[in-house]
């Protein structure tokens, strides 16, 4: 999560970069939701099949594919958040 935190701009420097293009921020709102952990999932997760995996210490990656797969073992879920932010010119 940290890591993906540090990649993109704070919702602020958003919204500022927004409004110096001319737009203005309508609404934010979440994208959360839970996603099935299952054996096609966690081979995309496996082949690092997101840009943010592919900066993870290959030790690191590995460590959290095994926490990955007993989740899977458990039944457990992956829980997915985002913000979505819609500006409006």
């Amino acid at each position: 999560m940290n890591l993906e935190l540090e990649r993109y701009p704070q919702i602020g420097e958003l919204h500022a970069a927004a409004r110096g293009s001319g737009l203005q921020s309508v609404r934010s709102e979440p994208a959360e939701g839970f996603i099935d952990l299952t054996p096609e999932f966690l081979n995309q997760l496996e082949r690092k099949g997101s840009s943010g995996l592919r900066l993870i210490a290959p030790e690191a990656h590995a460590r959290g594919m095994e926490r990955l797969r007993e989740a899977y073992r458990k039944g457990e879920r992956w829980f997915s958040c985002y913000t979505v932010l819609h500006y409006t010119l």
